[in-house]
């Protein structure tokens, strides 16, 4: 829909004009990959690195590094490098496929 002379004017948008441009602003949200997981516990447990220090090097917000560090701990990864027998396809299977249980509030 185009906007009327009056309107650009004004500096008044319609309603879903200002929506649109609201909605241009938002980051896109990415997948976290396997060497994002891998860097994730890499520089946690190998360098000592804080949750904030990690998301701000890898550009992954502070609540996705905690949640795959949960998720590690609660399959025995407290350390670097990986255990034996931790692959790509273990990874993916354990992080994406739901082969942790995740908690829920009651």
């Amino acid at each position: 829909m185009t906007v009327s002379f009056r309107e650009r004017r004004s500096g008044i948008l319609p309603s879903h004009h200002r929506v649109e441009r609201a909605m241009s602003g938002r980051k896109q949200a990415r997948r976290t990959s396997v060497k994002d997981i891998r860097s994730i516990l890499r520089l946690t447990h190998e360098h000592g690195l804080s949750v904030r220090a990690v998301s701000e090097r890898l550009k992954i917000s502070k609540t996705s590094v905690s949640t795959y560090l949960l998720r590690a701990r609660e399959a025995g990864l407290c350390g670097w490098p990986l255990p034996r027998g931790w692959t790509t396809m273990r990874l993916l299977n354990g992080f994406y496929s739901g082969g942790w249980a995740v908690r829920r509030r009651i």
